[in-house]
């Protein structure tokens, strides 16, 4: 059965200007942008810091908090200029923002502006305490597009072949995988990997019945299962994409609640921190 294809023609890329400033996103975006003949827009997002007040030392401090301010911003221009440049010589269509405020209405801004695109890709996360984790929250919950996070084990793929589901049965499970296909025409194999040991699938979708309807979509569907054998599952997720070769890790997001998530850690914090391969996320 011929498949049919559809195509990215807007991408969005979120970048956090820090102490440096990760370029993985934003190159992992230029290459899917010129594969695609998409359009890309990088929205830079610059922390500004405001000084406490303190009846010593005032204008010190805020002598210093002003100087981080400005260094922030002299970076967010350096990495406009640099995207320019690297969108130039692939042949993107570029739109660089440099938005600047309290970082929890930073990233709010972003991951509306990301409304107007198929796919935002983000950076890592380093820890659930990160900003960038407020980034990456915010590109899930509020811009309502799937949102890839990128690994800066890995170089930018151009081109996705083989996907990794880490499959629960649910419907952000589902949301995550058909855009991944929108997102991505040149996927040929979706290995769905269950693992067993964690929680009770006996009331999910069963991986078997979307397998088939992947097959009829013209997709070789393979299906796998693991025991975690009491381990995280964001850990047998990770290594078993690394030992297959995956070009992409496709999950839902946040099996638990947030709240759990967050105190806990889960499998999303896990994977928007730690996974060597590049993961899709939906919700």
């Amino acid at each position: 059965m011929t498949r049919l294809l559809s195509k990215a023609v807007d991408l969005a890329c979120l970048v956090r200007i820090t102490e440096g400033t990760p370029l993985a996103a934003l190159r992992q975006a230029i290459a899917l942008a010129a594969a695609a003949g998409a359009h890309l827009r990088v929205f830079v997002g610059v922390q500004k810091l405001v000084a406490p007040y303190t009846p010593f030392g005032g204008a010190m401090t805020g002598s210093i908090v002003a100087e981080v301010n400005q260094r922030a911003e002299q970076e967010a221009a350096s990495l406009a200029e640099t995207a320019r440049a690297e969108a130039g010589a692939a042949g993107v269509a570029l739109e660089v923002e440099i938005v600047s405020g309290p970082f929890a209405e930073v990233a709010m801004r972003a991951a509306h502006a990301a409304r107007a695109a198929d796919l935002v890709v983000v950076d890592q996360q380093h820890g659930a305490l990160d900003t960038a984790e407020m980034l990456i929250e915010e590109a899930l919950f509020r811009s309502g597009r799937p949102v890839l996070i990128v690994s800066p084990n890995r170089p930018p793929v151009s081109e996705v072949k083989r996907i990794i589901v880490g499959w629960d049965g649910s419907a952000h499970a589902v949301r995550a995988v058909s855009d991944a296909l929108f997102v991505f025409p040149t996927i040929e194999t979706v290995e769905i990997l269950t693992i067993s040991g964690e929680k009770d699938l006996a009331s999910a979708l069963p991986a078997a019945d979307f397998a088939r309807h992947l097959a009829r979509r013209g997709l070789e569907a393979v299906l796998t299962s693991v025991d975690a054998k009491g381990r995280p599952v964001a850990e047998v997720l990770n290594e078993y994409a690394t030992t297959r070769k995956a070009d992409l890790i496709v999950s839902g997001a946040f099996g638990h609640s947030r709240l759990w998530e967050f105190l806990l850690g889960g499998v999303t914090v896990e994977l928007t921190s730690n996974a060597k391969t590049s993961v899709l996320m939906s919700y």
